[in-house]
């Protein structure tokens, strides 16, 4: 079996998105009609693709996450000693809305390599001179909770209310590492 390619990139016109099928039907129904669409040319949401180019086809969609900030109270943090060093105001976060990988791709590290790649978006945000990130929340449904727990995520009490997805999927938080040092207002 030959070692498979990946390149990630944001979603772009032509992305065989009418393919893709994780398990999930809102998620592949996401991909296919509301991601391109709801990807803005300012960034308020990106869409970004991992295609397996290691085939001996077309690259072909094998996962995908979607991207947007957000923010949180720091009271709905789920470690008091980390809540006790944040500011007393909400925090800002990227939020991964979408996290999906194809059936023929899945358990093979898509999915934590995607997740890995939001953490590196936060960090370019929080670039010297930009803003800190907390860091990240990932919207999860039942069936993503034991990945994200796997990973070091904790679950958040209640939901996000900035652009909830219908059906209610639990926020999931982990802090970045940037996070550790900030200062207490």
């Amino acid at each position: 079996m030959s070692e498979l390619v990946f390149e990630l990139r944001r979603i772009r016109t032509g992305d065989s998105v009418d393919v893709f099928t994780c398990g999930d039907p809102g998620t592949d129904r996401f991909l296919r009609y509301h991601a391109l669409p709801a990807q803005t040319p300012r960034g308020l949401t990106s869409t970004w693709v991992a295609l397996a180019t290691g085939t001996r086809t077309a690259p072909v969609v094998a996962g995908f996450l979607t991207t947007s900030t957000a923010s949180l109270d720091r009271a709905r943090f789920p470690d008091a000693a980390l809540m006790r060093r944040l500011p007393g105001y909400p925090l800002p976060v990227l939020r991964v809305s979408r996290l999906g990988v194809a059936n023929g791709f899945q358990r093979r590290g898509l999915g934590a390599a995607l997740l890995r790649h939001a953490e590196t978006l936060a960090a370019l945000v929080a670039a010297p001179g930009g803003v800190v990130v907390a860091g990240l929340v990932v919207d999860a449904p039942t069936s993503g909770m034991a990945f994200l727990e796997k990973r070091g995520f904790a679950r958040l009490g209640g939901r996000i209310l900035e652009g909830a997805l219908h059906g209610g999927p639990a926020p999931y938080f982990r802090a970045l590492p940037a996070s550790a040092p900030a200062a207490k207002a």
